[in-house]
């Protein structure tokens, strides 16, 4: 497989010996992610900052999978205190140092059998080398950094790099050398596993990848025990813009599930590569990959998916769902061997034929221009939701092979929609009476077709969650009017802005508008705090508790008709006290921080007092 490699980040995959799909000892995930720093850094320091990324690339490669490929695991995988740069430095100092030694060492003995570099490094450039080696070696870059940074690169760095240091390689194999994978980690428990090099430097940009094994990279267990077995394995680069990693990584991982090639468009028939993902050109965009590498490479289609009738093969585009392979996606025009190598084939993408031939060892090439053999609208595709929201936008849309210019005409519980003539049919806002059947007939100069029917469902659009305060007189209130209350769980109260808390408890409220109830709030815990004297007779209460503002002081005591309160921090340091306090009285409390408190209530001139704990919320 040819390499094609980048001085950055890495992605790594790799296929244990199972069968793709069900794993009957049981797999973990069809993918194992980890995340690996390099550059004493990282850019996805954390499981849940890589997972949106995750979702994108698990996205593409499940559609393309027909769902095969569908469930992800993320692991982390510590940061590499090493840099690219370095690592490509120490490649570039050994290739120039070899080169000054007239390429002495056994392991250099094949540049023998090439010409067109120097054999003999010229006696005046041997100071301009020994100048880039230093350079190197103190700066720790490499040699493509001394191009760019010094005077003697600047003016010899195409020279040196046409008739030296192309002869050397990349640092790609030393990114992933002794790097061990997490505890708990077995390559069997996956069908693919990715490590994404990443760091916050600038030593990120989109690259390739390349295939090769664990071993070769030096792949380590948690152990620090190198594995042997023969895994194939692949590595593309990861950067903080993340659209080219997507693609590159379907590109490697459909490597990783059997494709040992790429595609090839060497007239540029599919419009500059943009049909196949497995095109050397196509790593900006996702695109598809042709229906005869998800047969042929990674089984994702059948043998059955090819026929000799035009009229069965069915459009590619849109089929995602587990299923979808078993129906005809290629047309044999002439066949091949047992499995199809040396044929030639056409498949349906978008109402677009795209004609290839298949050489020997299975590698697909485009040989003709785009054509439109069935020029009436055969096959349709209906993106239209079965749930729609009130008050929302949203758009219907219908796709169809076929010769253009096509006629849309959307009809709704039988009767036409009018000025609705476009594949697209817009609805804004949405509102109930929008709920119904619909369907689509379209059309063209050569044929026409009705699609099936989609009865679409218009949910009511829900108020936002209601908010609890407690206001100066005790009153629970809800910041909306009309309300549903619960404590615990349970309906105590309806049709009510605010009420009176009786019970111990957590109120929640719902509110209702125009039929469509929201959700619940967030709960408001509500404690009502006792202390009951020795004889059991005299109570206090002070509530609520945990509070935000005020407490209310409630008492009945046959000894004393006022109070004194005093609150202290947990270190004992008084903060706050007030004399001749009256039962049902509300106490403002609210320049005390966010904590836990001690309230000491006495009973003047009985020698009583009482304690306990109060609690302050944000």
């Amino acid at each position: 497989m040819k390499k094609y490699v980048s001085l950055i980040a890495i992605l790594l995959f790799l296929i244990p010996n199972e069968m793709i799909g069900q794993d009957p000892e049981g797999k973990k995930a069809d993918v194992a992610i980890v995340l690996r720093g390099f550059d004493n850094s990282c850019f996805f320091c954390d499981a849940e900052s890589y997972d949106p990324h995750a979702r994108e690339f698990m996205k593409y490669l499940s559609n393309l999978s027909f769902g095969q490929v569908s469930t992800y695991v993320i692991l982390e995988g510590g940061i590499d205190e090493r840099s690219p740069i370095y690592l490509q430095s120490l490649r570039d100092i050994d290739v120039f140092q070899e080169a000054l030694n007239g390429w002495t060492g056994p392991e250099w003995q094949w540049v023998l059998n090439f010409t067109d570099f120097w054999l003999v490094v010229p006696e005046e450039y041997r100071p301009v080398i020994e100048d880039a080696i230093s350079w190197m070696e103190e700066n720790q870059l490499d040699f493509q950094s001394w191009g760019n940074s010094s005077a003697p690169g600047s003016e010899h760095y195409w020279l040196l790099q046409t008739n030296v240091q192309r002869m050397g390689s990349s640092a790609a194999a030393d990114y992933l050398f002794e790097m061990k994978m997490p505890v708990g980690y077995s390559p069997k428990d996956y069908d693919i596993t990715l490590i994404i090099l990443h760091s916050e430097g600038q030593n990120q940009i989109a690259g390739g990848g390349a295939a090769s094994s664990l071993p070769f990279f030096g792949v380590q267990d948690s152990e620090g025990v190198a594995y042997t077995d023969y895994d194939p394995v692949a590595y593309v680069g990861a950067t903080p813009h993340i659209s080219p990693m997507y693609s590159t990584s379907v590109h490697e991982a459909i490597h990783c599930y059997g494709m040992g090639t790429h595609d090839k468009d060497p007239n540029e028939l599919t419009n500059y590569g943009s049909y196949s993902i497995m095109l050397n050109g196509a790593l900006k965009t996702l695109n598809t990959l042709p229906a005869w590498d998800r047969y042929y490479w990674t089984k994702w289609l059948s043998q059955e998916t090819i026929t000799t009738d035009s009229l069965e093969v069915q459009d590619l585009f849109g089929k995602t769902e587990a299923g979808d392979e078993m129906h005809k996606y290629i047309l044999e025009v002439i066949p091949g061997d047992e499995l199809g190598r040396g044929g030639t084939y056409r498949e349906l993408f978008k109402g677009e034929w795209y004609t290839y031939e298949i050489d020997a060892g299975g590698t697909l090439s485009f040989i003709s221009e785009i054509n439109h053999e069935h020029i009436g609208p055969e096959n349709y595709i209906l993106a239209v939701p079965e749930t729609i929201t009130e008050d929302t936008k949203e758009v219907f849309r219908a796709y169809s092979s076929g010769w253009n210019p096509l006629n849309y005409e959307w009809i709704k519980d039988g009767v036409l929609i009018q000025n609705s003539d476009a594949n697209e049919l817009l609805i804004d806002p949405v509102s109930m009476e929008d709920e119904g059947w619909y369907e689509v007939t379209i059309s063209n100069g050569f044929g026409e077709l009705q699609t099936d029917a989609i009865y679409v469902t218009v949910a009511c659009a829900k108020p936002e969650a209601p908010v609890i305060t407690l206001n100066d007189e005790g009153y629970l209130v809800s910041s909306t009017g009309i309300n549903t209350w619960f404590l615990d769980g349970v309906e105590i109260a309806t049709d009510v802005q605010m009420i009176m808390p009786e019970l111990e408890g957590v109120y929640t409220v719902i509110t209702t508008e125009m039929d469509c109830s929201s959700d619940p709030s967030e709960g408001y815990i509500f404690v009502i705090s006792e202390v009951i004297s020795l004889e059991d007779k005299e109570v206090i209460k002070l509530y609520p508790n945990p509070f935000q503002d005020r407490i209310i002081l409630d008492f009945e005591l046959t000894k004393s008709q006022h109070l004194e309160l005093e609150i202290y921090d947990l270190n004992g340091a008084k903060i706050y006290s007030k004399q001749d306090l009256h039962t049902e009285q509300s106490i403002d409390l609210s320049h005390l921080t966010f904590g836990v408190y001690r309230a000491h209530l006495i009973v003047p001139g009985s020698g009583l007092s009482f304690a306990m704990m109060l609690v302050k919320m944000e």
